[in-house]
């Protein structure tokens, strides 16, 4: 069915509404993801569309969390505004005040909430997936909206590699079903990132007048734009303040930290020639305390990762260890990956994850979480750009049953109840009109096959199909229509 849908869009900003051939490329999209996820023993949870503001607060960062809707209170709850915040103009200490709920703004943070409630009922690991909309408050703009639908995949218990290469090989599935040829999946590791800071002297807590952000979150960030500014760029500002060993904002750990942490930027090559690289560097310099010990973790668990990888033959993702992938998020405390869209529709990420700890161990240090997240609108944009969805994601054909008047119709009803309870799309028109505009009608829903039970028919004792893609039709005695249509469906 191929709707004619007027172009002017009186909702909100950001939102979007689904109807006919779109709604069905959706479908299509959700059973491949949810068939996957299935074949890897992942079960299902849904949770409550709004949360606790004191669940979500504090776990995105200060960017994300200016990005949540909140839900304001009523009645009584209104009157503990604070009116003094406005009036200093801090908005977010006011708009605390009078909200203690928000909509979600990911399905990780509420699924270390649901973890938590029921920890002592659940069997670890725990493997779940969650399919839900999530709501953001950004600029809209192509492959970004307000309101959009989270594919996640999670996995809590004690902490494991094969978590990690479980992932990679559901995602390398999931993408090879989706019709994809190639696509570069990035890999790294927080720690190592926290490595790279430390030597650095590098803070959480020193903003400054000049620099507002902390020197450890314009770091991150600034390597997280590797895809917009290219590794040259970042190399270039990372000579600069505050990062540069002359900076007084961060004490370097030992001589030489700048010049070590470009060199592990720089390094090229496989993802085992990278770590192989890291440690004859680490064994040949002055470098060592207890700053490496992140170091040397992250690298053993990345190496676990991509000796199992190497036994098995992906069919669509180029994995690249980078050690400029440093994702948003707060939560990360490990393994961190992401799916770059394909450069013929660049759009940014289509999945994303990491390894968490603090949300769900809370005092457990034998829980960990890792999951990653699908941008779901994105990969369904990408497959219409692309041209990856099938010709049809009908299931099966449809049939549509002409009105040839009230005597006629209530006749032909039982054999339409039949069908339809034997699986089979069956429509009648509900209305006795012109037949070109229910023939109309057939074509604007793309109707499979239309059927004339009509005077001339019906004294006959028979029925007309019509194949509406040819234009032929045939006639059949009526008391075969049921299994005449059946071998059409």
């Amino acid at each position: 069915m191929e709707e004619s849908m007027n172009t002017k869009y009186t909702g909100v900003k950001g939102t979007r509404d689904f109807i006919g051939k779109d709604l069905r490329k959706r479908n299509y999209l959700l059973n491949i993801l949810k068939s996957c996820f299935e074949s890897f023993n992942f079960q299902e949870l849904q949770t409550p569309s709004f949360e606790k503001l004191e669940t979500l607060i504090g776990k995105y960062g200060d960017e994300e969390t200016n990005l949540m809707y909140k839900i304001i209170s009523s009645g009584e709850k209104v009157k503990k505004a604070d009116i003094q915040a406005i009036e200093d103009g801090h908005l977010t200490k006011f708009s605390n005040s009078i909200s203690d709920k928000g909509l979600r703004y990911d399905l990780t943070v509420p699924l270390s909430r649901f973890f938590r409630d029921q920890k002592h009922f659940l069997k670890t690991p725990f493997k779940r997936y969650q399919i839900q909309n999530v709501w953001r408050a950004e600029r809209p703009q192509k492959g970004r909206f307000r309101e959009f639908l989270q594919c996640d995949i999670d996995t809590i218990g004690k902490s494991s590699y094969h978590n990690v290469v479980e992932s990679i090989l559901l995602c390398d599935m999931i993408f090879h079903k989706l019709g994809f040829k190639k696509l570069k999946l990035r890999i790294n590791d927080i720690r190592i990132l926290y490595t790279f800071g430390m030597n650095l002297g590098l803070s959480e807590n020193d903003q400054t007048d000049e620099f507002p952000q902390s020197s450890w979150q314009m770091f991150t960030s600034l390597l997280d734009k590797k895809d917009k500014i290219g590794l040259d760029k970042i190399i270039e500002k990372l000579d600069g303040p505050p990062f540069d060993d002359d900076t007084p904002v961060g004490i370097v750990q030992y001589d030489g930290a700048h010049k070590d942490v470009i060199y592990y930027l720089k390094l090229e090559g496989t993802p085992q020639e990278k770590l192989k690289d890291i440690y004859e560097h680490i064994s040949s310099t002055d470098l060592g305390g207890p700053q490496t010990e992140p170091l040397s973790d992250a690298t053993v668990q990345l190496e676990k990762v991509f000796l199992a990888l190497s036994k098995v033959k992906l069919k669509v993702l180029d994995i690249d260890l980078d050690f400029c992938l440093a994702r948003g998020l707060n939560y990360y405390t490990g393994i961190i990956m992401e799916i770059s869209s394909p450069d013929e529709m660049p759009v940014g990420s289509i999945v994303g994850g990491g390894r968490y700890d603090d949300l769900v161990n809370k005092g457990d240090k034998n829980t960990s979480g890792f999951g990653i997240s699908f941008g779901f609108d994105r990969i369904k944009l990408i497959m219409d750009e692309l041209n990856l969805f099938p010709e049809s994601t009908n299931n099966s054909n449809s049939f549509l049953f002409l009105n040839f008047g009230e005597e006629l119709s209530h006749e032909i009803l039982k054999y339409i109840t039949e069908l339809r309870y034997s699986g089979i799309v069956c429509e009648l028109y509900p209305n006795d009109i012109k037949m070109k505009k229910q023939l109309d009608y057939a074509n604007d829903k793309k109707i499979d096959f239309v059927i004339f039970f009509g005077l001339d028919e019906h004294k006959k004792n028979e029925f007309t199909i019509k194949d509406m893609s040819t234009g032929k039709q045939k006639s059949h005695n009526l008391s075969k229509i049921v299994d005449e249509i059946k071998k059409l469906s």
